[in-house]
């Protein structure tokens, strides 16, 4: 993990929201991440779980599905790539309320949420 934390960095401090934290953040944040393969087809997080992390695309992409009630079927939101960031809407409402499958081969940066609540209360900016 150590050996990846600089391409991580390099990752970051070009990414639309990070990329405008101080350096040290960046540094911290990298620290933070854990690097997590999901394959082709895996269900990265499903709508009825209640999540405690995020997952920032680091390569491949994903598509979110979201379920409608009234006729208990799944639509389909949205595909997404490098440096999307998933399950905040999750996190943020509280309860799991989106899908996301791996499209392809997934390689996620991983942060626990805690660690994405003390980065968004240290820099509300990036909320």
């Amino acid at each position: 993990m150590t050996s990846a934390i600089p391409q991580i960095e390099q990752f970051l401090s070009q990414h639309p929201i990070f990329g405008e934290l101080p350096p040290i953040a960046i540094t911290d944040l990298a620290q933070e991440l854990r690097p997590f393969r999901y394959p082709m087809g895996e269900v990265i997080f499903r709508k009825d779980e209640q999540l405690s992390y995020i997952v920032i695309i680091y390569q491949g992409q994903a598509r979110t599905l979201g379920f409608n009630p009234c006729n208990q079927e799944f639509t389909p939101l949205e595909m997404v790539g490098v440096g999307e960031v998933l399950g905040w809407v999750n996190l943020a409402r509280g309860q799991g309320c989106e899908t996301a499958i791996a499209s392809t081969d997934i390689i996620g940066l991983v942060l626990d949420e805690q660690d994405f609540n003390e980065y968004l209360e240290k820099y509300p900016s990036a909320a």
